[in-house]
């Protein structure tokens, strides 16, 4: 099983790697519930939100989920990034820093060349 260590790892990763890029900004959506004395709070963007948000280039709404190990989606998680697809946006599991390089451009229309050996 992967750890919380390796999937924050894996996040920070793809934050560093896709912040390089002009074509895409990314946020990290940490969310929860948190207690304050008497309140209840929920943060992010709501339950099964995506690990990183952003926007891309021509406004593009993208919702990245980073998967670690063999861990799968929750039934929220599938719901939130179903929503994204349906109402134009760009959502996609990714469980490597070149998955969300890869989905970054196929959500911008240009899909990465295959390198050939040689």
């Amino acid at each position: 099983m992967a750890s919380a260590v390796e999937h924050k790892k894996l996040k920070n990763q793809i934050r560093l790697k896709l912040g390089r890029r002009n074509d895409v900004v990314l946020w990290n959506n940490e969310s929860g519930v948190a207690k304050y004395g008497a309140y209840t709070v929920r943060y992010g963007v709501g339950k099964g939100g995506a690990d990183l948000i952003g926007i891309l280039d021509g406004g593009k709404f993208l919702a990245l989920e980073v998967k670690t190990g063999r861990a799968r989606c929750t039934k929220e998680q599938r719901m939130f990034l179903n929503l994204v697809d349906k109402f134009g946006g760009h959502a996609a599991v990714v469980r490597s820093v070149e998955d969300a390089e890869r989905e970054v451009d196929i959500a911008l229309g240009r899909p990465r060349a295959v390198p050939v050996d040689g």
